[in-house]
């Protein structure tokens, strides 16, 4: 991580409008109108099962993460689910999106879960770097 890597901390109100551009560059489909995305978010900000973190530089987020508490029964309980990561292009290479999975895992932690589980197609070598591995293709139909 570079010097002026500032830290990882929850979102606030104010990380709205921010984390809204961010998750339409995340989209892998249709890109949410940022009005839709800060509804969102909002709503996520407001859910006790729910921890929405920001990475900063300079004071300004540059990227964020999401991850849900959810009951399972294929697990016997619960697990936290990473919903979204994104770290902007040209903060990448510098330990964000480690130092958000991490928080996460620490936020996982005190909800009592079996374990923490990821769907992507785009970074599967990053999560088996930090201990996850490989269990099943995750796939997505949208709906109306």
């Amino acid at each position: 991580m570079d010097d002026s890597f500032d830290r990882v901390r929850p979102a606030v109100d104010a990380d709205g409008a921010a984390l809204a551009v961010f998750a339409s560059e995340l989209a892998l489909g249709a890109r949410p109108s940022p009005s839709a995305a800060e509804d969102a978010f909002s709503a996520l900000l407001g859910s006790e099962d729910t921890a929405v973190l920001v990475a900063e530089h300079d004071g300004m987020p540059v990227g964020y993460l999401v991850a849900q508490r959810m009951p399972a029964i294929f697990a016997g309980g619960a697990v936290a689910v990473i919903t979204e990561l994104y770290v902007a292009p040209a903060r990448r290479g510098r330990g964000r999106r480690r130092a958000l999975v991490q928080a996460a895992e620490r936020e996982a932690s005190g909800w009592s879960v079996a374990y923490v589980w990821v769907a992507t197609s785009r970074a599967q070598g990053f999560y088996e770097s930090l201990g996850f591995a490989a269990t099943a293709t995750f796939l997505k139909k949208p709906l109306g």
